[in-house]
C-alpha cells in the first residue's frame, strides 16, 4: 500500500470516527445535515401547503388573465424539469425560501433567451469572484459547473438592514429556539438510551466484602449506562449481626435530572416562539383540544389573510422581478388568486346589515320619499334602485286601496248609513283614487323607470339614446315626432363621425409603430391632406345596420305599448294614467344598449377600415390583436384576449380560458368575426402590429 493511500485512509478513518463521535455524543444539532427546515418542519408545513396550492398565472396590461399558452415562462414553471412536477418543485421552493437565507433558482435559457425549465440550486453553492456572484454545482459526471448571475433568480424572504445581501427567513429568526428544541429532544434521547437511570449512590449492606463485590457486579451488569455517564457510586456498609436476614440495598439520588429540569415549560416556550415566527396557531397545527367553531374559523381566516397572502405577494413579486431581469422583460405580470375563507359572523353581519337597509328603505318610501332619493339618502349603491322602485309600486297600490276605502266611507256617511254603493258612486270612487295615483306618478318624474348615466366621452352615445327614446315615445303615444327615416339619417351622421375618429386612431397607432420610418411620414402627410376616406361600401353597411336596429327597437316599443294598452282597456285607465304608463314602459335599457354598442362599434369598424386602406396603399401588413378593457370581462372575451389575426381576417370563434372552450357567434353585427365584438355592449378593443418586409 502506498504512502498516499495510507494517508488518505487515515484521514478518511479520522473523519468517520469524528462523525461517530458526534452521533455518540448527541451533537447532531451542529451537523450540517440537520437543516433549519427539519427543525421547523411542523410549523412551516401549513404555510407551504397553502402556498403551493395557489398556482400563478399571467395578466395583461389591463389586468386580464392570460391563457397559459401566452405565458410560456409560467407554463414551464408548472413542469420545471424531468425530475419534478409543480407540486414537488413548489414545495421545495417555498421550503427553502421560508427556512434558508435565500432561494436560488436556475433559469434554463434556450435559443433566443427562451425559458426551457427551472432547477433549485443547492444551499450554500453561491460564490463570489471579482465582485460578482456565481454558483457551483457538480454534474452527474463529477464535473464542476459554474452558473452566472444572468441565469439565477435569487429570492429572499426578507433582508437584513445591516447587510442587504444577507437574507432573513422565519427559520433564521428563531434559529436559537429551534436549536433548543433540538437539544431538548436529544437530551431526552440520551437519557432513555442510557436506561433512564438517574445518577445515584447505592449503599450495599453486606456481611462480607466478598458478598458486597458480588452484589455490586450483579448491579453493574444489569444497570450500567453508556460509558461513564449516569454511573452509580457503590459504597459498602458492613451488615452487623443485629438479627437482620440477608443483604440490603439503599439507593440515594445525587442528581435530579428531570426532577429539577422543567422540560414541559421549556418545550411550551420554544413552541410558542416557533409558531409565532411562521404565524401558525395550534388550530392550524391540528391541536383542536380547545377549539371552538368560531375561534378555529377565525384562526384559519387570520392565517390566510396575514401569513399566506402576504407571503405569496412577496414571493411572486420577487419571482417576476428576477424573471424580468433574466429574460429582458416578460411582457406580462404574474398574479395569483387566493380566496379568504368567509367567516360565519361576517356573513351574519352582512345579512343583518342588508335587512336593516331594506327596512330603512321601505320606511323612507312609506314616508313619502321617491326611490332614487331614498337610495341616495341611505348611501346605497345603484343596484338598490330597482328594489326601491318595487317598494314604491307596492306603496302606490296600497295607497290607492286606502283612497278607495276613504271615499267609499265618506259616501256612505253622506248617505246616512252603510248601505250598498250605487254604480255612479263607484265611478266617483275610482276616479278619486286614480287621480291620487296620477299625482304621485307625476311627482315621480324621471325617478320612475330607467335613467342611464352617460359619462365623459359618451356625448354621442347619449345623443343616440335620446333620439331612440324620443322615437319610442312618438310610437307609443302617437304624438307627432321623429320618423324612422329621419332617425336613421341622424344616427348615421353621428356614427360616421365616430368611424372617422376610429380612422384617426388607427392612423396614429400605425404611425407610432413605424416611428422614424419613411413610410410613417408618408402616411402622416397623406392623411393630413385628407387622402383617406370611408368607402361607399362602409357607408352602406352602417346605414343598413342602423335601419335594422331602428326597426327592431320600434317593434319592441310597439309590443310593450300594446301590452300597456291592453291592461289600460281592461282596467279602464284615464288618459293621463295611460300616457304615464306608456312613457314608463319605453324600452330605455335597450336604447342605452344600442347607443353604447353602436358608438363603440363605429370606432372599431372605422379603425379597421383605415388599417385596410394603409395596407393596400403603403406596402405594410397589419395584424390585429384582441384586447380586453379590464378583468371584469366575460369568459368569452378573456379567452380571446391576446389572439392575433391578419387585418381583414376573422378572429377564431372559440378559444380556451381556464381549461374550458368558450365560443362566440360570427354574425353581421361583428362583421362575421372581423371586429372584436363578441356580444352586445362588448368593451373589447384591439391593437395593431405592423409587419413590413421592405422596412
Amino acid at each position: 500500500m502506498s504512502l498516499r493511500q495510507r494517508i488518505g485512509d487515515a484521514i478518511s478513518g479520522r473523519r468517520t470516527k469524528q462523525e461517530i463521535r458526534q452521533k455518540e455524543s448527541y451533537q447532531i444539532h451542529v451537523n450540517s445535515l440537520c437543516s433549519a427546515y427539519e427543525n421547523l418542519f411542523a410549523q412551516v408545513r401549513p404555510l407551504i401547503n397553502d402556498m403551493k396550492s395557489v398556482i400563478p398565472y399571467g395578466v395583461g396590461r389591463n389586468g386580464a388573465r392570460l391563457d397559459i399558452r401566452k405565458t410560456p415562462e409560467i407554463a414551464k414553471l408548472l413542469d420545471p424539469n424531468v425530475s419534478m412536477g409543480w407540486a414537488e418543485f413548489a414545495d421545495a421552493m417555498f421550503a427553502t425560501w421560508l427556512t434558508e437565507d435565500e432561494l436560488n433558482v436556475r433559469v434554463h435559457l434556450g435559443r433566443g433567451g427562451k425559458v426551457e425549465g427551472y432547477t433549485i440550486l443547492p444551499v450554500g453553492s453561491r460564490r463570489v469572484r471579482n465582485g460578482r456572484y456565481y454558483w457551483t454545482i457538480e454534474s452527474m459526471e463529477g464535473r464542476i459547473i459554474e452558473i452566472g448571475e444572468d441565469e439565477v433568480a435569487t429570492l429572499r424572504f426578507s433582508r437584513n438592514p445591516r447587510n442587504l445581501d444577507k437574507g432573513v427567513s422565519p427559520a433564521s429568526s428563531v434559529f436559537i429556539w429551534s436549536q433548543i428544541d433540538d437539544l431538548v429532544s436529544q437530551y431526552q434521547k440520551a437519557f432513555f438510551e442510557n436506561g433512564a437511570v438517574p445518577a445515584t449512590i447505592t449503599f450495599i449492606k453486606a456481611r462480607t466484602r466478598d458478598s458486597y463485590e458480588k452484589k455490586r457486579v450483579e448491579l453493574e451488569n444489569g444497570l450500567s449506562g453508556a460509558k461513564n455517564r449516569n454511573k452509580t457510586v457503590y459504597i459498602w456498609r458492613q451488615l452487623l449481626d443485629d438479627g437482620s436476614e440477608g443483604d440490603e440495598l439503599e439507593v440515594k439520588t445525587i442528581q435530579g435530572n428531570n426532577a429539577t429540569l422543567a422540560i414541559k415549560d421549556i418545550i411550551a416556550i420554544v413552541n410558542d416562539k416557533l409558531n409565532k415566527a411562521v404565524g401558525v396557531s395550534n388550530f392550524i397545527l391540528g391541536d383542536d383540544s380547545s377549539a371552538k367553531y368560531d375561534n378555529a374559523e377565525l384562526s384559519d381566516y387570520q392565517f390566510i389573510k396575514r401569513r399566506v397572502y402576504p407571503a405569496l405577494m412577496s414571493f411572486w413579486g420577487q419571482f417576476q422581478h428576477e424573471l424580468d431581469r433574466i429574460t429582458g422583460g416578460l411582457g406580462y405580470g404574474i398574479q395569483f388568486s387566493l380566496e379568504l375563507p368567509e367567516l360565519t359572523e361576517r356573513l351574519k353581519v352582512k345579512a343583518e346589515t342588508a335587512r336593516i337597509q331594506s327596512e330603512s328603505l321601505r320606511e323612507m318610501i312609506r314616508d313619502g320619499s321617491l326611490p332614487s332619493a331614498a337610495v341616495k339618502a341611505l348611501g346605497l349603491p345603484n343596484k338598490w334602485l330597482e328594489a326601491a322602485q318595487g317598494l314604491y309600486a307596492e306603496k302606490l297600490r296600497d295607497d290607492e286601496r286606502e283612497d278607495r276605502r276613504a271615499v267609499q266611507y265618506q259616501i256612505q256617511v253622506n248617505q246616512g248609513g252603510s248601505g250598498a254603493i250605487e254604480a255612479q258612486d263607484a265611478l266617483v270612487i275610482d276616479s278619486v283614487a286614480q287621480n291620487a295615483t296620477e299625482r304621485k306618478l307625476e311627482a315621480l318624474d324621471d325617478d320612475y323607470g330607467y335613467a342611464p348615466v352617460f359619462g365623459e366621452g359618451e356625448e354621442r352615445a347619449k345623443a343616440i339614446y335620446e333620439m331612440l327614446v324620443e322615437y319610442a315615445e312618438q310610437i307609443l303615444t302617437e304624438n307627432p315626432g321623429i320618423t324612422a327615416e329621419e332617425l336613421v339619417e341622424k344616427l348615421n351622421e353621428i356614427l360616421i363621425k365616430d368611424a372617422e375618429d376610429g380612422v384617426v386612431e388607427g392612423v396614429e397607432a400605425v404611425q407610432a409603430l413605424l416611428y422614424g420610418k419613411e413610410v410613417s411620414e408618408e402616411i402622416g402627410a397623406a392623411f393630413a391632406n385628407g387622402n383617406y376616406h370611408l368607402s361607399e361600401e362602409f357607408h352602406k353597411k352602417l346605414a343598413g345596420r342602423t335601419a335594422e336596429l331602428v326597426k327592431n327597437f320600434g317593434d319592441d316599443a310597439k309590443q310593450i305599448g300594446q301590452s300597456v294598452l291592453n291592461q289600460a282597456a281592461k282596467e279602464g285607465w284615464p288618459a293621463s294614467r295611460l300616457k304615464k304608463a306608456l312613457l314608463a314602459a319605453v324600452p330605455k335599457s335597450r336604447a342605452e344598449l344600442i347607443a353604447r354598442n353602436e358608438t363603440v362599434y363605429a370606432v372599431k369598424a372605422g379603425r379597421i377600415e383605415s388599417d385596410k386602406y394603409i395596407e393596400q396603399n403603403y406596402g405594410v401588413e397589419i395584424d390585429l390583436v384582441w384586447r380586453i378593457s379590464d378583468d371584469s370581462a366575460c369568459d368569452v372575451c378573456k379567452a380571446m384576449n391576446g389572439v392575433k389575426v391578419k387585418c381583414g381576417e376573422a378572429f377564431p370563434d372559440h378559444e380556451t380560458y381556464d381549461g374550458v372552450e368558450h365560443y362566440w357567434e360570427h354574425s353581421g353585427w361583428n362583421d362575421y368575426g372581423q371586429t372584436p365584438n363578441a356580444h352586445p355592449n362588448c368593451r373589447c378593443y384591439f391593437d395593431e402590429e405592423v409587419r413590413a418586409n421592405e422596412l
